[in-house]
């Protein structure tokens, strides 16, 4: 049986007849290492609402995606999704503390912990990066972890490096982004 990627796409004016819709994901076949074409899944993963820069968890059972569909909590919050048979339950908003009345969004998680996500928020000022983790109940209270203009944590299997953008803006107002790195010290 062949796999599958999830991917984001903005499509919404690339379908017939086109919709406002600014971004929606997508999934695709992956067959003998190579993708196929990508199938919106439609509701409930995306709504008319932007649905996108999400991570599946570990054991992809969940679908953590960022959306600003009505029932969050201000701006984009993060929703989860759960794989039922061939398809997705409803999202659920993960409410507080993960989110708040700012922008979160960018989930990210290292394959070998679904309790521990990172996730980036505007609630402090500028972009940031934070660490929640899973009691088997509820998230712990977000902690930041990188602040300054950034985002998109991505993770190394082990959780032992994350990869991140990093916004860097000068005097004129001309801004351009790298990719920075961190390694976890210790245990």
């Amino acid at each position: 049986m062949p796999k599958s990627v999830i991917i984001p796409c903005i499509t919404g004016y690339q379908q017939s007849p086109p919709i406002d819709d600014p971004m929606d994901i997508y999934v695709a076949p992956v067959v003998d290492g190579e993708p196929g074409y990508a199938v919106n899944p439609g509701a409930p993963v995306n709504s008319v609402y932007l649905d996108g820069e999400h991570a599946l968890s570990p054991d992809g059972m969940q679908l953590y995606l960022t959306s600003d569909r009505p029932g969050g909590l201000g701006g984009p919050d993060i929703w989860v999704t759960n794989k039922t048979g061939d398809g997705w339950s409803d999202p659920v908003n993960l409410g507080a503390p993960v989110n708040s009345s700012h922008w979160e969004g960018q989930p990210g998680f290292a394959a070998n912990r679904s309790d521990i996500m990172y996730f980036v928020s505007n609630r402090d000022g500028p972009s940031s990066i934070y660490q929640t983790a899973f009691d088997g109940e509820s998230w712990s209270e977000p902690v930041m972890v990188i602040t300054g203009y950034v985002g998109e944590p991505s993770l190394t299997g082990d959780g032992s490096i994350m990869y991140f953008v990093h916004v860097l803006i000068d005097d004129d107002g001309v801004f351009g982004s790298n990719i920075w790195y961190v390694q976890r010290l210790g245990k």
